[in-house]
This record gives structure tokens, sequence and C-alpha cells, in this order.
């Protein structure tokens, strides 16, 4: 856990000056003090930009308040690998630690005091962002500020799941290459925001949704088949069916017993595996062309689908036209 995001580096200081300004551009303005004059602050921050979202780590190696503004146009998911923080919002106060996540909205008063271990991920969400994801996930507009309940235990069953998500995110943001591909940070954003719409509670109505007609869920298949060697998100495949994305994942999972970006992942697979058996093309290319972007990836659900890698399902080709 300890070298998450460590390739981005953004602010080593022992200045408390310094480490309130730049903060606060990160953030919002607020204010910083030491509850302890006898510590010295040694605060590192580390940031990954994406496009609605950033992922981020931030300690400040002393005990630490922190009197924000409103943060106004994003959402602050946080967690503590260590240490904890006490969050006093409206709604209360809460001691939030690596087993108890928050998320402030952005018209939520708050504010914060930093233990003296405190070591924490956040990731800060765009509000226009998030607000555009729930319209696509929900066939409807935001009804007044969205906010979400503040705390999030994350050792109960869908607090697991997010927190499972985000290790994973959070993993492959600090080492891996799929978010060095514009197209792939997208379903990154897309994942964790529609993960939240339905892993946490807020104060919007919700209501049953209508799982989405067999005819609609075919013009869903036809689309993903003629673009299946494209970047496209879920979002792109509920337009083009005409429907919400909630809707969607209900009608596939009614109609086919799986969830919609699973089947687009079968039939790039199916697709892959027909370019291998005939032969033509190098196994990367083939995995460009069926919309694989990370060859890693590709490699372990192929042998996963068809119990061998891609290159040995080339090689066999190969060795069958010797032997004619």
């Amino acid at each position: 856990m300890t070298t998450i995001l460590n390739r981005y580096a953004q602010l080593h200081s022992q200045d408390v000056d310094c480490v309130q300004h730049y903060i606060s551009q990160v953030f919002c303005p607020h204010n910083l003090t030491l509850t302890d004059t006898r510590q010295r602050l040694n605060a590192r921050l580390y940031l990954r930009q994406g496009q609605d979202v950033a992922y981020g780590r931030l300690r400040y190696g002393a005990q630490v308040q922190i009197e924000p503004q409103p943060l106004d146009d994003f959402y602050l998911l946080q967690i503590p690998l260590s240490g904890q923080e006490q969050i006093h919002t409206a709604h209360g106060r809460f001691s939030s630690t690596s087993r108890l996540a928050s998320i402030i909205s952005p018209t939520q008063a708050f504010s914060m005091e930093h233990s003296l271990e405190a070591d924490k991920l956040f990731v800060r969400i765009g509000r226009q962002g998030l607000e555009r994801h729930y319209q696509d996930y929900f066939a409807q507009p935001v009804r007044g500020p969205l906010e979400f309940q503040p705390s999030i235990p994350l050792d109960a069953p869908d607090g697991a799941s997010l927190r499972r998500l985000l290790d994973w995110q959070f993993a492959e943001v600090s080492d891996g290459s799929l978010f060095d591909q514009p197209r792939q940070v997208r379903q990154f954003e897309q994942t964790l925001i529609y993960a939240l719409f339905e892993l946490h509670q807020h104060n919007q109505p919700v209501h049953k949704t209508a799982a989405a007609l067999p005819y609609v869920v075919r013009r869903a298949l036809d689309f993903m088949e003629s673009q299946a060697g494209q970047s496209i998100t879920i979002g792109d495949i509920a337009q083009a069916a005409g429907v919400s994305v909630r809707s969607l994942y209900a009608g596939f999972r009614e109609h086919l017993g799986v969830a919609p970006m699973a089947r687009l992942k079968q039939m790039r697979l199916e697709a892959a595996r027909h370019h291998l058996l005939n032969g033509g093309l190098s196994v990367t290319d083939v995995a460009l062309a069926c919309g694989f972007t990370h060859l890693g990836q590709f490699s372990a659900d192929y042998r996963r689908s068809y119990g061998e890698r891609p290159s040995e399902t080339l090689s066999g080709l190969s060795r069958s036209r010797a032997c004619v």
C-alpha cells in the first residue's frame, strides 16, 4: 500500500503556508492549523488527474485541523490507509478509518481533523461530470443538489464492493498502463461513478427500474457487434439502444444473464479467436483490432476462456499448416 501513486508526487513540504496554498489549488480554499505546536508538518501529496476524476494520496505527517469552504464543484471521497480523520458535517461527527470511508458533497459544510498517523487515499469527482453520469444512468435529471450520505462502512457488503473496485483502480492508476490511454480513462471514471450510485445512499429518488425489452437488448447487441473493435462505454451502448444505463443492465441480466460489458468482452474474445485461428495477424494486432488495449489482460482473459494463450492458438495454426 505504501507505494500507491508514488510515481505521481506533487508536493513535499514542511511549511504550513506552502502546504495550505498548494492544497487549496487542488481542493478548495481552507485554513490549515497544527493542533499540536510541538509537531512539525511533513506533508506529501500525490495526484493523478483524469478527465472528470482525479486519484490522489495525502498525508500531513502531523496532527492538523482543516476548516474548508464548501467544495462547490466537486465530490471528495476519502479512505484512510492508516490513522484516522475526524469528519464534522451537518449529519454529525464520525471518525473515518480504513474501515469507514467518507464522501463529502459539494454543498455540504464540513471540517476535518487528521491524526498524526493519517495517510489517506482520495478521489476528487467533478460535479458536472457526476451529474452528467447520473442523467445517463437513470435517464432523468438531478433534482436539486445531489448529496451522498457522508460515511461509507467498508465492512458492509456494498462498501466492501466499492473498496475492491477502488483498490483495483488505485493499483492500475499507480503502476498499470490502462490509465495512460484517454479512452480507458472514461471507462474508469464511469465505472466508479455508476458504482457509487448503486452502492451508496444518496438523496435522489430511486424508482424501480424496468428491464429493457428483448428488442432493445437486441438493438444493443447489434451496436456492440458493429463497434466491438472500438473503445465504447456502457453509456454509448445505452444511448444506441435508447434506454438508461440502469435499464440496460436490468435487461441484460433478465434476458441474457450477463452484464452488458461482460457480453462485449465475450464478443471481443470470440472475434480474437476467429482471427487467431485464421492467421495472418500477430497476437498484438489481433488484440488491438478486437478492442483490447491491455495485452496482458487480453492474454489472461483469453486463456481463461479457451484454456490456452493467444500465442498458442496462433502457433497451433502454424504447426497445422506446416504438416500439410
